[in-house]
């Protein structure tokens, strides 16, 4: 190979990696987890959803998707992944929030009386669409927290969310904050959890931005965003970023 053949073969090359890195980009991390999953608060009655129980919420922004709009039918919520753990399963439930505030919940039911400790058990796992095949394992193919989860290691797999499905999601934007609502309904057992992770992935994530913030953090100039705006929204003035 020539001189001029090596100088083209590297510039194809390089376009080929950054092209390569830049399809990759298909969803955004939780940008405040981890978050400690803590016990109902006393007074408790015994009624799941009770104002007694425990609610952390996490969050995950997504900025800059060109198709933003879940009604279109070319985007939707293809897959949500999502790593925690805890003490007793059965005590917690979650609920993906969209920036439109339409939920689906993927963790469930919560068990009254759990006695299946899963405390040396880590879950990572994911919640498809209706019309995905699934690999549970030995597992149901919808999640439920009243089956054996306890094992010591990691427990992963994809389901169908607890209530509802993915392609519930089908009104307003991507871009905005994502959230996962984490409750547990279990009064003051001095059970432990956390909440490691959680991503949304979407059907076209075409622009997809996760830190908008990314090239003035790296020059030391503050900045500003908007949830819903695009790239060129962005001013840099006195604020921070997201952490």
């Amino acid at each position: 190979m020539n001189f001029m053949g090596r100088i083209i073969f590297i510039f194809c090359f390089q376009l080929f990696c950054i092209g390569f890195l830049v399809a990759q980009k298909t969803t955004c991390p939780c940008h405040d987890c981890p978050i400690a999953i803590e016990d109902g608060v006393a007074g408790f009655e015994g009624i799941a959803n009770s104002t007694n129980e425990s609610v952390q919420v996490a969050h995950a922004n997504i900025f800059n998707v060109l198709n933003n709009d879940l009604s279109s039918s070319s985007q939707c919520v293809k897959a949500v992944h999502v790593t925690f753990k805890h003490d007793y399963v059965g005590d917690v439930t979650m609920f993906l929030v969209s920036p439109a505030g339409q939920e689906v919940q993927l963790i469930g039911p919560w068990v009254t009386g759990s006695f299946v400790s899963t405390s040396n058990t880590t879950f990572e796992v994911s919640f498809l669409q209706s019309s995905a095949i699934v690999d549970p394992g030995e597992f149901g193919k919808y999640w439920d927290n009243d089956q054996d989860w306890a094992t010591f290691g990691k427990r992963t797999g994809s389901f169908y969310p607890h209530n509802g499905d993915l392609e519930d999601f089908n009104q307003g934007g991507i871009n905005g904050t994502w959230s996962l609502r984490v409750h547990d309904s279990q009064p003051e057992g001095n059970d432990l959890g956390e909440l490691m992770d959680f991503s949304v992935e979407f059907c076209d994530p075409t622009g997809l931005v996760c830190d908008p913030c990314e090239e003035e953090k790296e020059m030391g100039i503050p900045c500003v965003f908007q949830l819903e705006g695009s790239r060129e929204q962005i001013t840099p003035i006195e604020s921070v970023c997201v952490d």
